[in-house]
């Protein structure tokens, strides 16, 4: 004899189906999710890949400007910039953050990437890594570096006053290896206006310069 079907019944294949549209419902937002994380690191990927290709691209080109020959590059993922004296060292992540956050156009952006690296590769050509370490704690070498990547800016025709925000963060004050703001903002400040002016002593006529 067959058993007469309740109205529990009903109730009971109503709550399966529910509970089942709910799993479907939960596992496409799950692939959804996935996809969209997907889609973010490749966009990341290819961020941080265009990200080092304009730095290397950078460095070749401060590179000649100081007459030499390309430096190697090592990406790393600690610290900041740097260099040993055989190749330059740079934390993509740290670099890519920086021009974010000071830049919005690409002007900043090369003026900031270029007098980065050119502060590196200062170090690099006078290989300061060498010299012994209470002279590299002298700050001496650090405002040579900045120096010389303030010239670095004028011969590309940066603009000088992106550095202010910049050095800013890096040398908010000083510490045992690297001086602060303002004297670093100065030393390469004296390296753009002396680039800037041995640049127009060149462009001078002869008869001009003797009289």
């Amino acid at each position: 004899m067959a058993r007469k079907r309740s109205s529990g019944d009903g109730l009971g294949w109503v709550a399966v189906g529910g509970l089942a549209l709910a799993a479907v419902a939960l596992a496409s937002a799950e692939a959804d999710r996935q996809r969209q994380v997907r889609a973010r690191q490749q966009l990341r990927e290819k961020e941080l890949e265009d990200a080092r290709a304009f730095v290397y691209a950078t460095l070749h080109e401060t590179c000649r400007a100081f007459g030499i020959a390309p430096v190697p590059l090592v990406f790393v993922e600690e610290g900041n910039a740097a260099s040993d004296g055989h190749r330059v060292y740079v934390n993509l992540a740290w670099f890519d953050d920086l021009l974010t956050r000071h830049c919005g156009e690409s002007a900043c952006t090369m003026a900031v990437a270029r007098w980065v690296l050119a502060h590196e590769i200062a170090h690099h050509v006078h290989r300061d890594a060498d010299v012994p370490l209470w002279v590299r704690n002298s700050h001496g070498l650090e405002l040579r570096a900045d120096y010389y990547a303030g010239r670095a800016l004028a011969h590309f025709g940066a603009e000088f006053g992106v550095l202010d925000g910049v050095l800013r963060e890096i040398a908010p004050f000083p510490t045992q290896t690297h001086p602060a703001f303002h004297a670093r903002l100065r030393a390469s400040h004296d390296g753009f206006r002396d680039y800037v002016l041995e640049q127009a002593f060149r462009a001078q006529p002869a008869h001009a310069l003797t009289t």
